[in-house]
């Protein structure tokens, strides 16, 4: 299954999760609010107990911290990591710009850097996560709310009886007056 069936198969599930369309899309950007931090492991559990507060769905809530994967990491990550980097600049030193040449390999230097960037990470990724959870809150309602109308009208359809296809012909040869 490629990646785009598998996208395709993540919208019909979060489309057809039953609740209100707030809650299903309440619970869809807080997956991806969640997507967008650098814990990863720790997304699902995040984004499971924070639907809970907000009491909004739980399941698109999991299904949109996906939106970090193998595919996607390589754009998220540099993308929070700027962000993060330009918005803490007034506050802290520039992240530091280390060759391998120059890098010492002890502890104390590597959780001095890993702290520099989880933080740069963690902010950035709070400021995105949170634009872009918006964004999806907006669109998933609409798109739930386009999906229900389109589903009632064929359920509509089908419930309407449909005339005998005897009773169709006749039907059709009384009102046709047209001169042969």
């Amino acid at each position: 299954m490629g990646i785009r069936d598998r996208l395709r198969q993540t919208y019909l599930r979060i489309m057809q999760t039953e609740g209100a369309p707030h809650r299903i899309a309440g619970g869809t950007a807080v997956g991806i609010f969640w997507g967008f931090s650098p814990l990863l492991g720790a997304q699902m559990i995040l984004a499971a107990i924070t639907a809970t507060v907000f009491n909004v769905s739980r399941l698109p809530a999991i299904l949109a911290v996906h939106i970090t994967n193998p595919v996607t990491a390589f754009i998220i990550y540099p993308t929070t990591w700027a962000v993060g980097d330009l918005l803490l600049r007034p506050f802290c030193s520039a992240a530091d710009r280390i060759s391998w040449g120059e890098m010492d390999f002890s502890l104390s230097c590597f959780l001095n850097l890993a702290g520099q960037t989880m933080m740069r990470m963690l902010v950035g990724g709070f400021v995105v996560g949170t634009i872009c959870g918006l964004i999806a809150y907006y669109r998933i309602f609409r798109a739930i709310v386009r999906y229900r109308r389109a589903m009632a009208a064929v359920d509509a359809a089908a419930a309407r009886p449909q005339p005998a296809p005897a009773e169709t012909a006749a039907a059709t040869r009384e009102n046709d007056t047209s001169p042969e």
